[in-house]
Parts: structure tokens; sequence; C-alpha cells
């Protein structure tokens, strides 16, 4: 099977649409809007500012859990 030009232009806006999907979902969908530093609002009580994003100061843990655990 020879490849033809419009195989390659397919291939081609197909990763056009993804590479603008991909930097859309990075700016847009997975940001946090809560934001700090230098000439912005400071963080509110039980968060801090780490990275230039308010972040809680309680590790993440897991919940309790009715299987029996053994040291």
């Amino acid at each position: 099977m020879k490849p033809s030009i419009s195989d390659f232009l397919t291939l081609i806006f197909v990763a056009f649409i993804l590479l603008l999907a991909d930097r859309y979902l990075r700016i847009e969908g997975f940001s946090n809007p809560r934001q700090c530093g230098v000439d912005m609002p400071s963080c509110m009580n039980g968060t801090r500012c780490i990275n230039g994003y308010c972040k809680s100061d309680n590790p993440p843990a897991l919940g309790r859990t009715l299987l029996p655990v053994f040291p």
C-alpha cells in the first residue's frame, strides 16, 4: 500500500488537533486558580504558598478501613 498525500495531510491534521488539545488541557483544565506570591494575594488560613500556589499544610492520608492491619 503506497501512502498518499491525503493520508499525510490527515496525519498532520490529527497531530495538530492533539497538540492543541494538550495545550488547552494543560493551561485551562488542570491549572489551580488560587495563586500566591509577590504582588499577588496571600493564602487563606490552613494553607501556605508553595511554588506559587496555595497548598494545604496537612499531608494527604488514607481513610480508616475495616480490614485487619497488623504492624
